[in-house]
């Protein structure tokens, strides 16, 4: 039997003092394996989860997406810091961490459950990374002969940026633009 779609909730149980190491988790279903959800916990009195979210500039150079978000225990009152060559910040190919030094670490915190179940929030570090911006230049030359037609158009844009190469082509006098559905990222 095939299932074209299924939805499944992993609910994990209060327990006072202790923290499950994930607050979801997937289900994927497999014939071949057992369909079991594990929550494994961790007692709170030295140690607590912190998280690490990192976000990324999006193309258009406006909002901030969540891009990867980490859970990580650390000992209760000890410091951790995200900052500029630490392991804990990412190296993404195009972007550059922008968030202030003073933002970038933090102190980790016990999480306490209340009666009612809900939690308090721990240590959250919020990674923030910039599109760079990259100058380009586009060359008018002859298909055949790669013969020079007309001066180079400059400009920069943000890794990622995508540039349909007819939308900045000058008009040549004889020629016609050999690939006018080429685009360029950046």
């Amino acid at each position: 039997e095939t299932l074209n779609d299924a939805d499944i909730e992993a609910v994990w149980n209060v327990v006072k003092k202790l923290s499950p190491d994930f607050y979801e988790q997937n289900l994927v279903l497999a014939t071949a394996q057992s369909n079991n959800v594990t929550f494994e916990w961790e007692n709170l009195d030295k140690t607590a989860y912190y998280q690490i979210i990192h976000y990324q500039q999006s193309v258009d150079g406006g909002e901030y997406i969540v891009k990867s978000n980490t859970s990580i225990v650390g000992n209760i009152n000890t410091t951790v810091s995200a900052g500029k060559y630490d392991e804990l910040q990412k190296l993404y190919t195009g972007f550059e961490l922008v968030t202030p030094e003073s933002e970038i670490s933090g102190t980790v915190k016990s999480v306490e459950v209340a009666d009612d179940g809900t939690l308090t929030e721990g240590l959250i570090l919020r990674l923030y990374y910039d599109r760079i911006s990259y100058d380009y230049e586009i060359h008018f030359v002859e298909l055949t002969s790669n013969k020079k037609l007309e001066e180079p158009v400059s400009g920069s844009a943000l890794f990622g940026t995508v540039i349909r190469l007819s939308d900045v082509a000058k008009d040549i006098e004889g020629y016609i633009l050999a690939e006018p559905d080429a685009t360029a990222t950046i």
